[in-house]
């Protein structure tokens, strides 16, 4: 059980040096630009929900002008077909 341990006191000791080689960076600018995705994401987030919207709109649209288009259609139709009468 001591050699376990020892074994992560080792792994520790190697990745406290591996950090300690690192050098502090100034984070700022990636912050402004993470802020800045962050605001462009939630306008295209919004705008894809009008958009939904009007395709939703655009689509009852053209459902209701089909079905009249299609009752036209079928009354000509029956109109000149002598079992429909």
């Amino acid at each position: 059980m001591i050699w376990w341990v020892s074994d992560i006191n080792t792994r520790l000791q190697a990745t406290e040096e591996a950090v300690d080689s690192f050098e502090a960076t100034d984070t700022s600018t990636l912050q402004e630009r993470l802020a800045t995705l962050e605001t462009q994401s939630s306008v295209i987030s919004e705008v894809i929900q009008k958009m939904d919207g009007k395709i939703d709109d655009v689509e009852s649209s053209i459902s209701i002008w089909a079905e009249k288009e299609i009752n036209k259609i079928y009354d000509i139709l029956n109109k000149g077909n002598p079992l429909g009468q």
